[in-house]
């Protein structure tokens, strides 16, 4: 038990050392931009994106009902039915079901 938690308390000092070096590298680089034209306004296309939301993509589930992790998996999932398999979707049912509904 001593173990794991001296690893978590490295883990978590690491992680600090690295946001702190990381956020040093970037102040270190933000104070040598400038705002004129002169520069093409370095300074506003460095910062121009901090307040944007980050992008998330929504987890995908394959037909076995694990979810797709690659780009091949989840390329595999918006793969268009070429009608050799057991899944053959009743596209016209379904129209109806939520037109009745």
């Amino acid at each position: 038990m001593k173990t794991k938690k001296a690893l978590n308390k490295a883990i978590v000092e690491l992680k600090e050392l690295i946001h702190n070096a990381k956020n040093a590298t970037l102040t270190l680089h933000l104070e040598s931009l400038t705002a004129t034209k002169s520069t093409n306004y370095s300074l506003w296309k460095a910062t121009s994106n901090f307040n944007q939301p980050k992008r998330t993509r929504p987890p995908l589930r394959l037909a076995d009902a694990k979810w797709a992790r690659t780009a091949q998996q989840r390329a595999e999932v918006f793969k268009p039915n070429d009608g050799t398999g057991n899944e053959d979707p009743n596209v016209e049912g379904e129209i109806r079901l939520d037109q009745a509904g």
